[in-house]
């Protein structure tokens, strides 16, 4: 009979003393489920999409195509409905409550949602919404890397993490209720590299955790335009429209 490791003891012992918890609605986990930090029943009331959106009105977007608003900037690509309560705590539990580890059951919505989602996105490069340097320092990560690292991984695609930089500190966009304001706010947040190697001429996958008023994305969108990018699909957690 084979004893179980000194880890595997360490690990139930913990257990026992620290009951581990679902990210989402806090009650225990069982052990199949500790590998995703959230139960199956918060895991169960998450809908998923299968298309790509309009930027512009949030519409759907029957075989992914521009039908709606053909001079949108970008389309939208988000995996799940923001006003779902689970979804909502386990972002928040990650830009907010700095907790890293809950970027792995974000990551694995994405990674559902995009194997669902009829697009190839061969020939894309993965960009992740930056923070300024002085949130990083606070947050001490940035929670759309940490998202982009895994979608990258999914679809076996270039990570660029320093293609888009955060250069304007700015209020949280979370306090500020109109689009205007939160526009307004953003203008001249981002840069790119003035040779723009990484972004010229590239289809742009750029990853944040959650779509709102749009106000973020489409600031950063308008930079990796005049830098001279091509296809760009923001890709998101989840969608407040």
């Amino acid at each position: 009979m084979k004893l179980p490791s000194l880890a595997a003891i360490k690990d139930m012992v913990l257990d026992v003393l620290f009951p581990p918890l679902c990210f989402a609605c806090e009650k225990n986990l069982l052990p199949e489920e500790k590998a995703q930090n959230v139960c199956r029943v918060c895991l169960g009331s998450i809908a998923l999409f299968d298309t790509l959106f309009c930027a512009v009105c949030g519409a759907r977007l029957p075989g992914n195509a521009k039908i709606c608003h053909p001079a949108a900037q970008y389309m939208l690509a988000s995996a799940a409905s923001y006003r779902n309560d689970a979804v909502q705590k386990l972002i928040w539990r990650l830009k907010y409550g700095k907790l890293r580890a809950a970027a792995v059951p974000l990551a694995g919505l994405l990674a559902q949602y995009l194997t669902a989602l009829d697009y190839h996105f061969l020939g894309f490069t993965i960009v992740p919404v930056p923070l300024h340097a002085d949130r990083l320092e606070e947050r001490g990560f940035n929670q759309a890397e940490l998202l982009a690292q895994s979608v990258a991984a999914h679809l076996q695609l270039p990570l660029v993490t320093d293609a888009l930089t955060r250069v304007k500190a700015t209020p949280a966009q979370a306090k500020m209720r109109d689009r205007a304001e939160r526009s307004a706010n953003l203008e001249g947040a981002f840069a790119v590299d003035p040779h723009g190697t990484a972004v010229a001429g590239k289809n742009i996958l750029l990853v944040d955790d959650v779509f709102t008023t749009g106000a973020t994305i489409s600031e950063a969108v308008k930079t990796l335009r005049i830098a001279g990018a091509k296809t760009i699909i923001a890709l998101t957690v989840a969608r407040a429209i």
